[in-house]
């Protein structure tokens, strides 16, 4: 019988790792250091906790590697050469802090569906991907761009799903991220500017809104925003923009702030029109 999975935890032996060439999936946790030989067979390669050695050297010759994912790892720099994995669909690089920017050829994998990173992201105007659905981006990252967003051409314009972690952006990231106009889900959590706009006509397709470890003193909302937006979650602000009384999709509402009066207008309007908030 032939396995095609292997699993290491705590430990790396040589033995062992001559093993694997072979082998489709590789999952590794906890191990203080490991080498990476020739997979040219891989699928799916799983990391966390650990060291790999010569992984900017290696991973190139995994030219059929589907899922990337290394969490929590040292030592990691991807190289230019990452572009060769034409099929690469997910690149998960939570809490793994790059030693160099994200390479542009990373965004010329067409088939590059689902990316979370902590850092080194620098986008191109040049990317080819026309699937990627999930973008997972955490603060250090918005340190290129003087702590704010950049401009939304340099976001992939295909993009469903935005999940921003942005305790450091001064400026609203708003009229920026409204401009997706295939964004479905938005995740924002740690602004703390003192205004939040939306303006009419922006986030034409959006469903979903969660805003989280979030403070900001006016919300503003004009009119033709939203229109499709049918849940929102943790809301802290003491009193409710006027805007989300009129937007005609919202069903659910999750209110986090206890400040928010019983007899605040918005709510009153938003009861009436069958909205749950709770």
């Amino acid at each position: 019988m032939t396995f095609y999975r292997n699993s290491f935890h705590h430990f790396f032996d040589d033995k062992i790792l001559q093993a694997t060439a072979y082998k489709r999936t590789i999952l590794g946790f906890s191990v203080p250091s490991m080498f990476l030989l020739k997979l040219k067979f891989l699928r799916v390669l799983h990391v966390e906790n650990s060291t790999i050695n010569n992984f900017s050297m290696a991973i190139s010759e995994c030219i059929h590697l589907r899922h990337l994912i290394l969490r929590n790892c040292v030592s990691v720099r991807l190289p230019p050469s990452i572009g060769k994995l034409l099929y690469l669909q997910t690149i998960d690089l939570r809490r793994t802090i790059l030693e160099s920017i994200v390479p542009e050829s990373l965004w010329n994998i067409a088939s590059l569906k689902h990316v979370y990173l902590s850092g080194g992201f620098y986008p191109t105007r040049n990317g080819k991907q026309k699937e990627l659905r999930t973008f997972h981006l955490e603060t250090s990252s918005f340190n290129y761009f003087r702590n704010k967003l950049p401009g939304s051409t340099l976001f992939p314009q295909c993009l469903r799903q935005l999940y921003l972690f942005a305790n450091v952006i001064k400026e609203d990231p708003m009229p920026i991220v409204e401009k997706l106009p295939c964004l479905v889900v938005l995740s924002l959590s740690g602004y703390q500017g003192r205004t939040m706009s939306c303006s009419a006509q922006g986030f034409p397709r959006l469903q979903r809104l969660d805003l989280s470890v979030f403070y900001t003193e006016e919300w503003i909302i004009e009119t033709g925003a939203l229109p499709r937006l049918s849940f929102g979650s943790s809301l802290n602000m003491r009193k409710l923009p006027d805007g989300l009384g009129q937007l005609p999709s919202l069903k659910e509402l999750v209110l986090k702030d206890p400040l928010i009066s019983e007899d605040d207008i918005t709510c009153k309007d938003l009861r009436g029109k069958g909205c749950k908030l709770r």
